[in-house]
């Protein structure tokens, strides 16, 4: 918060004192007393620079009541060391600064004037050895003092005392923060789709020959001009907008009172309901085109980890239906997952994958039956769990579940209707209706990657500007490299463990920060425990 007597919000422990509409002389005096204020910040910071924070949690509760004081302040303080009303030299001492400023800034203007600071001081130092900030004040003071390596040592997490670690939001909500991390992955996935579809889009009114960027220029300078196209009009908005809410230092932290952690659910929970809508119609029409009606039901089941899905479980329960299943793999790579599958029958089930040549083949499938000791309500009391093998990089399979006597009994054979899938892949499914090249949609949606490293060695991610390479074996970054010649690259060692945040009886005064930090070894299968 401001200095002692010049907080201007309703909440103030000390006092709401407003400098709005004083006399000359008593605000004179109030400056006086800020100025001796920001004097003993500066005498404990070094360079020319001074952060004042002037608000802080649940402050600003009146933004115009602060925003009016904040203003006479600044232009009153500016204003009397100008005139000489006050003297730099009676509150800062005679040698270390010229002038006093006050004004409005930002982190990043004051970052750039720190680096500043310290980039003057060594100039200075270099070109006058013995006439330096140093020999003419208090060495502490000179920003060429400042270490210039990197911070070593712990950095996490944060105790505001010897024994008083910031550490409960890691594990406070399980709940609620696995409903933000799999919002977010399927926000992810939704906004692929969303892109595969307006490139379908495009390339269903191609023109023969005009070129994709003057097609997506056009495509961008039409929704500006349309109303119906506005910022906030894509069908992922909604989750998009309460996962960005959820991002808040309170939210998914778990540190939010609990009605408001309720909200937050409630804004991701609707997000997923209109993304998943979205997402299901869009796959359809990727997959089988814009105009066909086969799966018309198809819905995405956001109660899996309930063992809930309405529409496998009313299925299920039908000896006859036959339940197909798109799996979609958001992964620019090959991956191979176990899918769980709510269902109300412990009938024998055969699981049978649309091929590319539009064979089906049998997967491997097991049923479990599902205990549900939390009692939830709808759960299935089995979950039926297949192979989904080999799932195409941004694509999807198909898949199709009876009971087993009758797909043996014919039903596995190579007649598809009414499920006829133009391909499987997502990125081959955008090809241009003009009898283009389709590598021309192709090329804006995937990605060259670099030869597989040999097994155990180095994997490096890298853009234009930096260079990151990881350890193959357990995952943890190992450097960060600047790629312009003569950057900077630093080594960094990533720990797992735990702390004890107590005092032991045989060391009262042991100190927790480095002491009583325990690393456990990254092993290629996980964490190790104690046991081990």
């Amino acid at each position: 918060g401001g200095p002692e007597g010049f907080c201007f919000d309703e909440l103030c422990g000390d006092g709401y004192q407003p400098v709005v509409g004083l006399s000359d002389e008593v605000l004179l005096e109030r400056v006086r007393n800020f100025t001796k204020l920001v004097a003993i910040q500066a005498n404990q910071t070094k360079g020319r620079n001074l952060m004042l924070t002037m608000g802080m949690d649940f402050f600003f509760s009146r933004a115009g009541q602060n925003f009016e004081n904040l203003d006479v302040l600044v232009e009153a303080t500016n204003r009397f060391f100008q005139d000489g009303s006050i003297e730099v030299g009676d509150f800062f001492g005679r040698d270390r600064f010229d002038k006093v400023k006050v004004f409005y800034s930002t982190p990043e203007r004051y970052t750039r004037c720190k680096y500043a600071d310290a980039v003057d001081a060594i100039r200075r130092n270099e070109k006058n050895a013995t006439a330096t900030l140093s020999t003419t004040t208090n060495s502490k003071y000179d920003p060429a003092s400042w270490t210039t390596g990197p911070k070593t040592g712990d950095f996490f997490p944060y105790a505001d005392c010897d024994h008083c670690y910031w550490s409960g939001y890691f594990s406070s909500r399980q709940g609620f923060k696995m409903m933000e991390r799999a919002g977010s992955a399927f926000l992810h996935m939704a906004k692929q789709v969303e892109a595969l579809v307006r490139l379908q889009s495009l390339d269903e009114h191609e023109v023969k020959d005009e070129k994709v960027e003057e097609k997506l220029n056009n495509l961008a300078e039409g929704r500006k001009n349309d109303p119906d196209r506005s910022w906030n009009s894509s069908p992922l908005y909604t989750l998009d907008d309460a996962l960005g809410i959820a991002q808040h230092h309170d939210a998914v932290a778990g540190t939010a009172k609990q009605h408001v952690t309720y909200d937050y659910a409630k804004r991701i929970a609707e997000g997923m309901s209109d993304a998943g809508s979205f997402v299901t119609d869009s796959l359809r029409q990727l997959l089988f085109g814009p105009e066909s009606k086969i799966l018309e039901n198809l819905r995405h089941c956001h109660l899996l980890n309930e063992t809930i899905c309405d529409t496998s479980q009313e299925a299920s329960r039908d000896d006859d239906a036959t339940i197909y299943v798109v799996v979609h793999n958001a992964l620019a790579q090959v991956r191979s997952e176990a899918i769980p599958l709510p269902v109300d029958s412990d009938s024998p089930y055969a699981v049978e994958w649309l091929q590319d040549d539009m064979e089906w083949l049998a997967v491997d499938s097991t049923l479990l039956p599902n205990k549900n000791y939390a009692n939830v309500l709808g759960a299935a009391p089995f979950t039926l769990y297949f192979h989904a093998m080999d799932l195409p990089p941004l694509g999807a399979s198909v898949f199709r579940i009876g009971r087993s006597q009758e797909m043996a009994a014919g039903a596995s054979s190579a007649t598809l209707s009414p499920l006829q899938p133009r391909v499987i892949s997502l990125l081959r499914s955008i090809k241009p209706s003009g009898g283009g090249d389709a590598r021309v949609s192709r090329r804006l949606i995937e990605s060259s990657f670099p030869g597989r490293p040999e097994e155990g060695g180095p994997m490096t991610i890298s853009n234009e500007a930096l260079s990151v390479e990881f350890d193959r074996l357990t995952g943890a970054i190992k450097s960060i490299s600047e790629r312009r010649e003569g950057g900077v690259s630093l080594d960094i060692g990533q720990e797992y463990g735990y702390y004890e945040s107590y005092v032991h009886e045989e060391d009262p005064q042991q100190q927790p920060f480095v002491a009583n930090f325990h690393a456990r070894p990254v092993l290629k299968d996980g964490i190790a425990d104690d046991s081990s």
